[in-house]
């Protein structure tokens, strides 16, 4: 039996990062955190246990009310947040899909997650 050792994460059918098994399942878990605190939808389809198929729409519209909730304006909830939204932000950036940012805080955190791409394999 072969095991996995990397996560594949693609938005609509597109392969845009493939993170070690560990960070993998640590992104996850963050995601279906936040999403259970914001009572949202993050669009994650598990299609196997370590390949995530990604709504490109719905994950956008997530990530946007993460920038838009209390996320961002609670200093502490912000900073224990800020590598994850980067990184959803990196992936959107990847995928091509839009986000509309407010403020130079979300502006700030865009060019963060465009500066983690470099450091982001995909497949």
């Amino acid at each position: 039996m072969i095991q996995a050792v990397s996560y594949v994460f693609q938005v609509d059918g597109e392969s845009v990062w493939s993170p070690a098994l560990r960070i993998g399942h640590l992104f996850l878990a963050i995601a279906n955190q936040l999403s259970e605190n914001l009572n949202q939808d993050h669009g994650f389809s598990m299609m196997a246990s370590d390949f995530v198929d990604i709504d490109g729409n719905t994950f956008a519209a997530f990530v946007q009310s993460l920038l838009n909730s209390s996320v961002m304006t609670n200093v502490t909830y912000e900073h224990l947040s800020r590598g994850f939204l980067a990184t959803c932000l990196a992936i959107l950036v990847r995928a091509g899909v839009p986000v509309h940012l407010q403020g130079p805080e979300q502006q700030e955190l865009m060019e963060y997650g465009k500066a983690l791409l470099r450091h982001m394999p995909d497949l």
